[in-house]
């Protein structure tokens, strides 16, 4: 019997699909936008996953033809579980190629009410100021306005005054950057829809919306560079990155002990913790001796571990410097911040809480993304998060379209109500 060759289905306009291209892996994530229990509303099923791992070894020979091949496998797999062709995609871009820059803006009304036009103005004026050359603006999103230096929340709409001042955070990539996976994308017939910053889709799939409010530091931590996210007020106000992830965890095992890098990183799978035990000193660990055939080194866990720690404790101080640069000295706590939100697929070494609740001063936890419909069960590993989150905010994004400039979102969330009445509800509520 013939074997026929797979023909997808056109791609309806229903479908979205996000795109998460890392160091270690990429993924792929097609839903379907669906009607919910009869009612006129709408959920999203998950119909075609793909991941493909990349190895460092062919990264390092060729990053391009990895991506690109890593891309294709990834995308093929989706497609055909999803059984339609994939055109346009969300593609994630890492927190260590983000610029983010606050920027605040005045806007003279002369006793006017405020609409959603002048918010919208603020917005673009934030995100000129804020571009560089070379740069391409891939977030404007509001912090918080003031009207005559009154506080007036998230919507000022509706609210009559002299003067509306903006703040702003504008979150850019490189344009060189930008065209390099957009490149890597058309190669497959496939658009971008939007660029999304990873630590602000890993946010949208791991933080709730309390966290966000009270003040949080969401880290991501990847295996090459880990992404940052800061939240205070309900808003985003700082994202970037650091260059160390824990593919240099791994190769720190690999450098002290003489192995080779696969096995290193089966160790810290297995072994790997940042908690230190008294029974650590008797348990051993083989590495396997590079080029010296049945060699075997044994050291304790306890070694094991004191390899691991200095690398982690870097990577939080490194973040902690760049998260709270712009805000007041001290520890993530006395920034102001309240918890901080470990995810990413090397937040799941052992200890990782305890580490970064001594070194930010504050409580830890684990994120993991929010569960999908029919969303296989490994997509609820923390390494998933900034591909989940995509696809989230993606679909959060399109519902809100017919009330939405840029990132900014004219519908209150509290309330469901909209435009001038929705604005001068919040003031109310904050004032009285």
């Amino acid at each position: 019997m013939a074997i026929l060759p797979f023909r997808p289905l056109s791609n309806p306009d229903n479908i979205i699909a996000a795109i998460d291209i890392g160091a270690s892996k990429t993924v792929c994530v097609i839903a379907k936008r669906v009607a919910s229990g009869g009612h006129d509303t709408e959920e999203i099923d998950v119909v075609g996953f793909g991941q493909v791992g990349v190895s460092a070894r062919e990264t390092r020979a060729d990053a391009k033809r990895a991506a690109a091949g890593a891309v294709a496998a990834a995308v093929e797999a989706a497609e055909r579980m999803a059984k339609i062709r994939l055109r346009r995609a969300v593609v994630s871009i890492n927190g260590k190629r983000l610029r983010s820059k606050r920027v605040g803006v005045d806007l003279n009304l002369a006793g006017a009410a405020v609409s959603t036009e002048d918010v919208v103005d603020c917005l673009h004026a934030g995100a000129n100021f804020a571009r560089r050359s070379g740069d391409e603006i891939i977030h404007t999103l509001p912090i918080g306005f003031t009207l005559d230096g009154e506080n007036v929340g998230a919507n000022p709409c509706g609210l009559i005054g002299e003067k509306l001042t903006a703040q702003v955070v504008c979150l850019s990539v490189s344009e060189g950057q930008a065209a390099n996976l957009r490149n890597v994308l058309e190669a497959h017939d496939i658009t971008i829809d939007r660029l999304v910053a990873g630590p602000y889709a890993a946010a949208s799939a791991v933080l709730s919306e309390d966290e966000k409010e009270l003040g949080v530091l969401m880290i991501d931590i990847g295996a090459r560079t880990s992404g940052f996210a800061v939240f205070e007020g309900g808003a985003l106000i700082k994202a970037g990155g650091v260059g160390v992830g824990g593919e240099h965890v791994t190769r720190d095992l690999a450098h002290v002990f003489g192995c080779s890098v696969a096995h290193a990183e089966r160790v810290k799978a297995l072994h790997g913790s940042m908690l230190s035990s008294d029974m650590d000193e008797h348990r051993l660990i083989d590495f396997p001796q590079l080029n010296e055939a049945g060699e075997n080194l044994s050291v304790s866990r306890g070694e094991v571990t004191s390899v691991i720690t200095p690398r982690i404790e870097e990577l939080f101080s490194l973040v902690l410097r760049e998260a709270i640069s712009d805000q007041s000295a001290g520890s993530g706590a006395a920034a102001g911040l309240r918890r901080v939100v470990l995810t990413g697929g090397g937040s799941q070494l052992g200890g990782m809480c305890e580490a970064a609740e001594r070194i930010f001063s504050m409580r830890a936890r684990i994120g993991r993304p929010h569960g999908l419909r029919h969303a296989p069960e490994v997509s609820a590993a923390p390494g998933f998060s900034a591909c989940i989150g995509a696809l989230v905010s993606t679909y959060q994004k399109r519902l809100d379209e017919p009330r939405e400039q840029g990132d900014f979102r004219i519908v209150n969330e509290a309330n469901g109500t909209s435009g001038f009445m929705s604005g001068v509800a919040h003031w109310l509520k904050v004032n009285f």
